[in-house]
């Protein structure tokens, strides 16, 4: 199979993992690509590193990630045409509710309506007054405006504290440690873990994260793993706080990017699960729309259901 270079969304988004599959090896190569690529020796090596362990090579990610996986294919493309020796054969990126650019992509108060979370009153105010685009940018540098402060309490009332905006119907965790607890990663994704009744009938376990803390700060789990070998005091935890990604970033417009990768026969897959409404399934759509009309690509099959979730869009 495809060996694999994905990243990492529990860290800081500069941290790159690649992994051989299979057999599954354990993590090979981890670095941060933080600096532009020939302002620094030590990134050149890393691309080095890659053309000789990955051949050939397939990049993915999800969420605010969307913007830096295809950032990441670009240096690749140009790594390879600037320095001799073996190339990095760069097959693909695939991209789940990437998030492309600030004024698309993030465009959500229709899926909210949609879905029944929002009134049609508070859809007009996002609309009219202040949408998640003009949200987002003014977020990015940190300079809300008293319009988008009023819909932004509008919209967190209307959702209540049982609406996780990246699933919309997904159950809350009755959990001890989790119960109470809210946690803010990003721009968009806020959690009120509250207590609610799960139905039985639920594939996925909302508790799933607090099942691996717990696991991973058992004494057994540690030491089989040579894990805390010095014995800290603190518990294990999922990263957070001050790793997280750069405000700038994020409203970056990749899609240019895009155009210019396909253009360079480079496959790109873009999909979105239907209950996303931080990245709806609409807008990816509607870039991959623009996509398609800007370089004349035609359908190679009928739109058809996708038994896993979300949309693919076949083009040559």
């Amino acid at each position: 199979m495809e060996k694999m270079l994905s990243q990492e969304p529990k860290h800081s988004s500069r941290w790159i993992y690649w992994y051989s599959i299979p057999p599954a090896n354990t993590c090979l190569f981890k670095e941060v690509l933080s600096q532009p690529i020939y302002s620094s020796r030590y990134n050149k090596d890393i691309l080095a590193e890659l053309s000789r362990r990955i051949d050939p090579l397939l990049t993915l990610s999800n969420s605010c990630f969307g913007h830096y996986i295809p950032q990441l294919a670009d240096l690749i493309l140009d790594y390879n045409k600037r320095f001799s020796g073996r190339p990095i054969k760069l097959k693909a990126i695939a991209l789940g509710n990437p998030l492309l650019d600030p004024d698309i992509s993030v465009i959500n108060a229709e899926s909210l309506c949609s879905h029944g979370v929002i009134s049609d009153e508070t859809l007009l105010l996002s609309k009219t007054v202040c949408n998640a685009s003009r949200h987002l940018k003014e977020s990015i540098h940190q300079n809300l405006s008293k319009e988008c402060i009023h819909v932004l309490n509008k919209l967190e009332e209307a959702m209540g504290s049982y609406t996780d905006p990246g699933d919309l119907i997904l159950p809350i965790c009755l959990s001890p440690t989790l119960l109470g607890q809210t946690f803010y990663q990003g721009t968009h994704n806020r959690l009120h873990w509250k207590q609610l009744a799960m139905s039985s009938a639920v594939a996925t376990d909302p508790c799933r994260g607090d099942e691996i803390r717990q696991y991973l700060n058992t004494p057994k789990v540690q030491e089989a793993l040579h894990a805390n070998t010095t014995h800290l005091s603190s518990v294990w935890e999922f990263c957070r706080g001050h790793l997280s990604y750069q405000r700038e970033s994020i409203g970056i417009n990749i899609i240019p990017l895009l155009s210019k990768l396909l253009k360079s026969s480079i496959l790109v897959l873009l999909f979105n699960g239907d209950q996303d409404s931080k990245i709806p399934l609409t807008q990816t759509r509607i870039i991959a729309n623009m996509l398609a009309k800007e370089l004349k690509l035609v359908p190679v099959g009928s739109y058809a259901l996708w038994l896993v979730g979300g949309l693919s869009h076949l083009a040559k």
